[in-house]
């Protein structure tokens, strides 16, 4: 299965936070920034540990790739943040608050997706519990309310209503998302898990059809409490929408490949949903003086004074995020330095209240070079090597969507030649191995000849393999 997992300090704070979206800096999955590798770290040996901190079933690793650097001249340092959520308890998880947001439009006639997405729209009712609140609403060129907000007690008539969509027209693709976060509204309940699913197989081609005023409008509902998560079905959607309206909604976003998929992605949308440890968590990188963030590999950042802040949305319990990032630190006096501090704000779903993770990180500024290489860590620069590999197989991805097929090529070939050699000299990987074998699969792909729409679903699997690599 391809998808998109995406993306508080206090309910306020976060609020703040996601309306000033305007301040973000895009990630390199939303605009290509760059079309060769991102800067290299130095080969290296095994040396630290790991500081870990945990709370509300929440743990942090803060992991730098080397404890120690040269004093007298500046240093490329990463640092690899690692969260883990522990698994709920079923009976401990908070009620659903959902909306349903079914496209039907024309196009789903064809491959038969309408019956599939029906098949996959009574199964997630079937799921759902008699606590649980529930509405459907419908999309063409209008937009209908199949269903209000109610508690999912009558199952049959839902299954009923569904049974009945049938698709004509064009795409309101805002119309149906505005309507299902009305519908949400209604019944909002601080702890409750509160979001619309959205899912759509083209183009936003009625209603407000711009990108980034709808990002806005994901943005101002998360605001107001309500999440949501997007579905791209096949080959003519916008990915690059659906992904920016789940990352600035705090939910998560969906590639489906194939009609047959529905039911098995909406199932597990469903059961992150119902394994969700922490909500609106937010990343806090502040620097010591003396050391500024650079590259933040794959999401988007937003400046507050000194510090960068990465949105990371939910947290699924057995799950594990990471935020792989470059820091500059000037030369320094022998000794120990800080390097900054590491907050994760977050708000608990057990005990609805808001937690904080802090972790500074402090390295060893020396005059002897063999101190700098004892104390580099080879399973941190594995993490680097992989998340910068991911990064540039979207540039390459982006390159190629644009017609430029020879320099998407070299550009990812030259990557995969250094992540290989430096795999094979230092790193030896097998996981590294088998990333490089999938990415020049890929690559390989692209010189046999291909439809449009083949190109168009080669293009959006690789931008969803790169995000599950780099987060």
């Amino acid at each position: 299965m391809q998808r998109w997992k995406v993306p508080a300090i206090l309910a306020g704070a976060v609020a703040a936070v996601v309306v000033g979206l305007g301040p973000w800096i895009r990630s390199p999955f939303a605009t290509v920034t760059r079309h060769e590798p991102p800067p290299r770290p130095p080969i290296v040996t095994p040396h630290t540990v790991a500081p870990v901190t945990s709370l509300g079933g929440i743990t942090m690793e803060v992991l730098p790739s080397q404890s120690a650097t040269r004093a007298a001249q500046d240093s490329d340092l990463f640092v690899a943040v690692r969260l883990t959520a522990r698994s709920m308890p079923s009976v401990a998880r908070p009620p659903l608050n959902l909306a349903l947001v079914l496209d039907k439009s024309g196009s789903m006639t064809s491959e038969r997706k309408i019956d599939y997405l029906r098949k996959a729209a009574k199964q997630l009712v079937e799921t759902l519990s008699p606590s649980d609140v529930l509405s459907i609403v419908v999309y063409d060129s209008e937009v209908e309310l199949l269903a209000a907000a109610s508690p999912v007690q009558d199952k049959a008539r839902l299954c009923k209503l569904i049974d009945a969509i049938t698709p004509s027209g064009s795409t309101n693709l805002s119309g149906g998302f505005l309507r299902g976060c009305e519908e949400v509204t209604k019944n909002r309940q601080t702890g409750w898990i509160n979001r619309v699913l959205l899912m759509t197989d083209g183009l936003a081609n009625n209603g407000e059809t711009d990108p980034a005023r709808l990002n806005r409008m994901a943005a101002e509902w998360h605001a107001k409490g309500i999440t949501l998560s997007t579905f791209g079905m096949g080959a003519e959607f916008n990915e690059d929408l659906l992904q920016g309206m789940a990352e600035s909604g705090s939910g998560q976003y969906h590639f489906i490949e194939s009609p047959e998929q529905v039911s098995g992605i909406y199932a597990s949308e469903l059961k992150d949903l119902m394994q969700t440890a922490a909500r609106q968590a937010v990343l806090r990188i502040t620097p010591a003086a003396g050391v500024r963030v650079g590259d933040v590999y794959g999401y988007s950042v937003r400046r507050d004074g000194s510090s960068t802040l990465v949105a990371l949305g939910d947290l699924y319990g057995g799950q594990t995020r990471k935020v792989v990032l470059r820091l500059t630190l000037d030369s320094a006096q022998p000794g120990s330095r800080p390097v900054g501090a590491f907050e994760l704000a977050f708000r608990d779903v057990q005990s609805d209240s808001p937690q904080r993770l802090s972790r500074p990180l402090a390295v060893e500024a020396v005059d002897d070079d063999a101190r700098v290489a004892a104390s580099r860590d080879l399973r941190v620069l594995e993490t680097v090597e992989s998340t910068q590999a991911a990064v540039t197989l979207d540039s390459a991805m982006r390159l190629y969507q644009t017609g430029k097929r020879d320099e998407a090529k070299r550009v990812l070939m030259n990557q995969l030649s250094l992540t290989t050699d430096r795999n094979r000299k230092e790193l030896k990987s097998q996981a590294l191995d088998t990333q490089v074998q999938s990415y020049r699969s890929m690559l390989n792909r692209f010189d046999a000849p291909m439809s449009d729409a083949q190109s168009s679903l080669a293009v959006k699997r690789g931008k969803v393999m790169a995000l599950e690599a780099a987060r």
